[in-house]
């Protein structure tokens, strides 16, 4: 490290720069970009974690029933629940199936319904706190149009795992 002295405009010395570090290893350096992307899926994780309400509590017969006679469509597609967070259009439903998890947004257009759909061998319970007898058109148009679109993607996904299977030795 070289001193340079001071002069009229700058009375105290001046110290040169440190010098560079030394390279770092290009394994070292893979590990450390990996260590970064994994804590960076974490954090959107824990965001996009946060973002979703809880589902729905209060049991609404009457959906439940009009729901009922979508449930041999539901088991045949092996669909056991549906979850509508309609806070906002952007929050996808989530279907739960027995290939595995499925989700959709809102199309334009249909109106949102927040509410959850359980289905238990024959019976389906329907959930949403915020329903009243008012908004039974709007929850069922919803239901209806969440249903079928579930239906749909869970017969898909069933059929893409189908084959999946039976190209695997």
């Amino acid at each position: 490290m070289t001193r340079r002295w001071a002069n009229a405009r700058n009375p105290e010395p001046v110290k040169d720069p440190e010098p560079a570090p030394p390279p770092v290893s290009r394994r070292a350096d893979a590990a450390a970009r990996g260590v970064a992307a994994g804590l960076a899926a974490l954090v959107v994780l824990c965001l996009c974690a946060c973002g979703v309400p809880p589902d729905p509590t209060r049991e609404q017969p009457r959906l439940s029933s009009y729901a009922q006679r979508f449930a041999p469509e539901l088991r045949a597609a092996g669909i056991t629940k549906i979850v509508s967070w309609s806070d906002r259009v952007e929050q996808p439903v989530q279907v739960r199936s027995a290939v595995g998890p499925i989700y959709f947004p809102y199309d334009a257009g249909v109106p949102l319904a927040r509410f959850a759909l359980n289905v238990d061998g024959g019976a389906i319970q329907v959930l949403a706190d915020d329903y009243d007898d008012a908004n039974f058109d709007r929850y069922t148009q919803t239901m209806s149009w969440v249903i079928r679109r579930a239906v749909e993607l869970a017969r898909s996904n069933n059929a893409t795992a189908a084959q999946r299977e039976k190209a695997s030795p």
